[in-house]
């Protein structure tokens, strides 16, 4: 009788473990980063399945196997389920995007706006480049740097698994209406209110991704001063501003993002046919309210998206005391400057300023240095200026 009670006790003990080890979750396959704000873990594969959790942005998974386009994974807590590789960022390009941010951290900041419509941020350049995720409409963002790339004949939506490697480990400038020639006085005359808007393509309701839409019609891209035989399009690296977690740096096509230029900049603008690049301020005056009234330099182009040089035109503009507003104070065209522009705001009210930028339009690197002394503004010749011949 006791043999047979230990043989029992024995064989319970084997079920019981090879019970247990199939329960238990198999080794991680490696790493992966939820690249979607609240992304579901669900129980299962099936259709009948419950929802475990919802997961946040940024938050590390170990991946346990992957079933179609579902990724087996486990929580930092140990729960485990089942999340769509869509909402996922490999482990490589999660560190690429952490790259970007101390990137844009260490650069000033050249223009600042928000998203006009739902735009995907990439980690590079490119409707094709990986996303890392989307930004909501109206979400602030700080641009950096821009780049012209060559604009797709129709657009390809982004494949989310793009996002993920393959395998059985596996688990996004700123156009607006050119204007009449700039004034030749030294007091710019403000048109009508305008917007330093872009002619976008707004996605419709079933389109979560705007630059998976079709690209500008022949309408559109006239409202924006565009040719329909445009080439190129903007992109631009931005800082975002999200409500959710900390700023989260990529690549966004530029004709999704207002820029949010302070008035009557782009009155200003408009008026000399300028679509504004980036603008800064130099110094502040006293108006005769007391008020402090910042003094600007504008950098901007004529013509659509997609140009070789990031800017063409430079204006600064100043406040006039007797007529109380704003003056062209200096203008420089026939550029190809590059950004960034390194500005050296006056220490004290009203007091000098010095900005500097790369300048190409004789086919050679040229730092080019303004001072600004009161409203006088002249370009400081420099022995030691940089050209690089091509």
């Amino acid at each position: 009788m006791r043999k047979v009670l230990v043989g029992f006790l024995l064989v319970a003990g084997i079920g019981l473990a090879l019970y247990l080890r199939s329960r238990r979750p198999g080794p991680s396959l490696g790493v992966a980063y939820v690249a979607n704000r609240d992304a579901i873990l669900w129980s299962t594969t099936a259709q009948v399945r419950e929802r475990l959790a919802i997961l946040g942005y940024g938050e590390r998974l170990d991946i346990l196997g992957r079933s179609s386009d579902q990724v087996h994974v486990r929580t930092a807590s140990g729960t485990t389920g089942w999340i769509s590789q869509g909402d996922l960022l490999a482990a490589d390009l999660w560190q690429k995007a952490l790259d970007l941010a101390a990137k844009t951290a260490a650069q000033p900041v050249e223009a600042r706006g928000h998203t006009r419509v739902l735009s995907n941020l990439h980690l590079d350049p490119g409707r094709d480049a990986p996303r890392i995720r989307q930004l909501a409409r109206a979400t602030p963002v700080e641009l950096f740097e821009r780049r012209a790339l060559e604009a797709p004949a129709t657009a390809t939506p982004a494949n989310p698994a793009a996002n993920m490697p393959a395998g059985p480990a596996a688990p996004t400038g700123v156009a607006a209406s050119a204007a009449a020639p700039a004034p030749t006085g030294s007091a710019a005359t403000p048109a009508p209110s305008a917007t330093n808007a872009p002619a976008a393509v707004k996605p419709t309701p079933a389109e979560p991704a705007a630059e998976t839409a079709s690209p500008p019609t022949e309408d559109e891209q006239g409202a924006a001063g565009q040719s329909p035989s445009v080439k190129k399009e903007d992109w631009w690296l931005v800082r975002a501003r999200v409500s959710d977690q900390a700023p989260i740096s990529g690549w966004i096509l530029g004709r999704f993002i207002d820029l949010d230029v302070p008035a009557p900049l782009p009155d200003y603008a408009n008026a000399a046919g300028m679509r504004i690049v980036a603008w800064f301020e130099l110094n502040h005056v006293t108006d005769a309210s007391g008020n402090a009234k910042p003094q600007y330099l504008v950098v901007g182009a004529r013509g659509p998206e997609g140009q070789p040089c990031d800017f063409t035109l430079l204006r600064v503009y100043t406040w006039g005391v007797s007529a109380q507003r704003y003056e062209t104070a200096f203008v420089a065209s026939e550029l190809c400057g590059k950004l960034p522009v390194a500005l050296h705001p006056a220490s004290t009210p009203g007091g000098d300023a010095t900005f500097a930028f790369e300048d190409w339009s004789r086919g050679a690197k040229e730092q080019q240095t303004y001072h600004m002394h009161q409203t006088v503004v002249r370009r400081v010749k420099e022995s030691s200026a940089v050209r690089t011949r091509h």
